[in-house]
């Protein structure tokens, strides 16, 4: 029977119990045989029988009573016809000749009860069968704790299976999400640089005049912008002259001034005259008594004075040119 068990690999409660009761029915030669288990009530149901024309009867609630009790004796126990009809008068008649039954405990818990009944080659049991019994319910107890032990690794692996399948999905979701912030930080940086673009345009007037108004604010990021921008702008057209018209400016601080000169001098190191213009009696009130050191930006008090200095210094770089060497 141990053979029968460990090579089986049982693994539900029914099956055990089926496989039970056929090995001690067979070893009695018995016409009758059943198994009980208790569910997750905590009440006896019939897992596995033979020789029984009405099985309800054997879940009745006298017959619950009685395997009840059956089981909380702990000790494997033969009932003959009369002890039987005391405990339990409307016993099924496949039983009324006596049966021999035993509890099947796990881990000091009842969890079932092995009953035989009508051996064909004796009338009774003796205490060897009792034994046997003992044995057989030892053994059933082994396999309902080995597939106690595959269900629950069985349900730590769909647990963890789970675990994966839900990490996978907040690992996609997050990079999913991720991947829309990128998206949308791209998104504002491009039109961040669109409005960057608007708010400076570059305005080119003749072949060596490059003229940019300036308006709003001229923080350290958009001098960085405009550096930058001017730059790629004079190597491309190849100019002589930049102006950097500032009426639309209502206000300036000492930052603000110290960003203008940082572009100025990036076009001169191009070899570009960067000029200023438009400053409004307000700003320039404003930089005297912030002390701003402007004295490397040439000044000009309008737009149209700037162009009359570019054209002056472009007919007189022109003339120098046409004199002879």
């Amino acid at each position: 029977m141990a053979k029968t068990f460990s090579a089986l690999h049982l693994t539900r409660p029914d099956d055990i119990a089926d496989t039970l009761g056929a090995l001690t029915s067979s070893f009695f030669d018995c016409r009758t045989r059943l198994v009980l288990l208790l569910d997750d009530t905590g009440s006896p149901r019939v897992a596995a029988d033979e020789g029984f024309a009405d099985g309800a009867a054997l879940v009745s609630e006298s017959a619950r009573a009685l395997w009840t009790s059956l089981m909380q004796e702990k000790i494997a126990t033969q009932l003959g016809q009369a002890e039987l009809l005391a405990r339990w008068p409307d016993a099924p008649a496949a039983l009324c000749g006596g049966m021999a039954c035993v509890p099947i405990d796990l881990e000091e818990r009842a969890v079932g009860l092995l009953v035989v009944a009508q051996p064909r080659s004796r009338e009774s049991f003796d205490e060897a069968d009792l034994t046997f019994l003992s044995c057989a319910a030892g053994l059933a107890a082994m396999a309902f704790a080995s597939a106690d032990a595959h269900a629950q690794q069985l349900a730590q692996r769909e647990l963890a299976e789970l675990r994966a399948v839900e990490a996978a999905a907040h690992a996609r979701d997050k990079q999913a999400a991720l991947a829309q912030l990128e998206d949308r930080v791209a998104l504002v940086d491009a039109q961040r640089q669109q409005i960057v673009a608007l708010s400076t345009p570059f305005l080119q007037l003749g072949a060596e005049i490059l003229v940019l108004p300036l308006v709003g604010a001229i923080s350290a990021r958009r001098s960085e912008d405009l550096m930058d921008r001017l730059l790629a702008e004079v190597a491309r057209r190849h100019v002589r002259f930049v102006i950097l018209d500032v009426t639309g400016i209502d206000s300036v601080d000492t930052n603000t001034a110290h960003n203008l000169v940082r572009v100025a001098q990036a076009a001169g190191l191009l070899g570009v005259l960067c000029m200023l213009t438009g400053i409004q009696a307000s700003v320039a009130q404003t930089l005297v008594g912030l002390g701003a050191d402007m004295s490397s930006l040439l000044t000009l008090r309008t737009l149209g004075h700037g162009l009359a200095e570019c054209h002056r210094r472009a007919h007189a770089l022109r003339s120098q040119d046409q004199l002879p060497r």
